[in-house]
């Protein structure tokens, strides 16, 4: 079986996790064994709440600064109230990702995430940019597509997002 994918499927998430540390030492050639040696049969499905995808990522990659170390998303808060009036909604994964790799520029320059074709990228890097600009920590932020397709389909998608957040273009 090729790495890529043992990487993909959704139940190996919590057995890369578990042996993280073990594979980090290990040669990229020594991954599948490792990975089949650790197999469970848990499941990875999205979080009870932002605040729990927070701390898995907290305890995975490191603390961040706060706010971004507590759920910025919730109910009462102005985020929180453009996620309940938008109608293209995140999942509580997305929201965990997008906040915590904001609150993550504060201690590192760059960043790269891998996320699946599906997973929501287009949501994650949506909220990103929401978040940055709504805590203060960015004035203006560009979206680079790869193509016009997906430009205009994002536009549309979260058009009433923007709006709402009083942001342009």
């Amino acid at each position: 079986m090729r790495l890529t994918d043992v990487l993909v499927q959704d139940n190996n998430a919590l057995v890369i996790e578990k042996c993280k540390e073990e594979l980090l030492s290990a040669p990229l050639a020594d991954w599948v064994k490792l990975i089949e040696n650790n197999a469970s049969t848990i499941h990875l499905s999205d979080k009870g709440s932002v605040q729990e995808g927070i701390n898995e990522f907290i305890r995975a990659y490191g603390m961040v600064e706060k706010p971004f170390d507590k759920d910025l998303f919730h109910p009462k808060s102005a985020l929180g109230l453009l996620l309940h009036e938008t109608k293209n909604k995140a999942n509580h994964k997305q929201l965990s990702l997008s906040q915590y790799s904001i609150g993550g520029l504060r201690r590192v320059e760059r960043q790269l995430w891998f996320v699946l074709s599906g997973d929501g990228k287009s949501r994650i890097l949506t909220f990103a940019c929401l978040t940055g600009l709504k805590t203060g920590m960015f004035k203006k932020v560009y979206l680079v597509f790869d193509n016009k397709h997906l430009m205009e389909r994002d536009r549309a998608d979260f058009k009433d997002l923007w709006r709402l957040a009083g942001c342009e273009n």
